[in-house]
């Protein structure tokens, strides 16, 4: 059995999104400031939850990566407490509170678990491949590394 004891504790760090140009530029933004990535036929969009978007054209990239990617161990969000051990997510909340809407995607945005009314305590991971997921509960975002 998973628990998740102390105090809530976050990733060392978010993660960043990182792209080096062939100039020798980089540019780098934090992951949960990443509302969403689009690809087109010419170049590739990253769009900020403040509203501004970076284009790049694909001949002027050397590398796309993401970094420090460490994972969340344990967070609480919104009377929620959600905790990862990279096999499952576990899910605690006050009794009573009844089903939560549940989605799961991967960095592409593929969905993989969609459930309005999820009344369990855990999301198994384990048939995941490696990778960054996004995990929506009620109205809270949180992004974890399947390793």
């Amino acid at each position: 059995m998973l628990t998740c004891a102390g105090a809530v504790t976050m990733a060392q760090s978010p993660g960043m999104l990182s792209v080096s140009l062939n100039d020798g530029s980089e540019t780098s933004v934090a992951l949960p400031e990443v509302r969403k990535i689009t690809f087109g036929d010419d170049g590739l969009s990253v769009w900020l939850d403040n509203g501004s978007t970076n284009d790049y054209v694909y001949t002027d990239i050397k590398t796309f990566t993401f970094k420090d990617l460490s994972g969340v161990g344990e967070v609480a969000v919104s009377g929620l407490r959600l905790c990862y051990d990279g096999e499952r997510i576990t899910i605690s909340r006050a009794a009573g509170d009844g089903s939560l809407d549940l989605l799961m995607a991967d960095i592409n945005g593929r969905v993989i678990l969609a459930d309005q009314a999820f009344t369990g305590d855990n999301v198994d991971v384990r048939g995941l491949a490696s990778g960054v997921y996004i995990l929506k509960v009620n109205n809270e975002v949180i992004k974890f590394n399947k390793k």
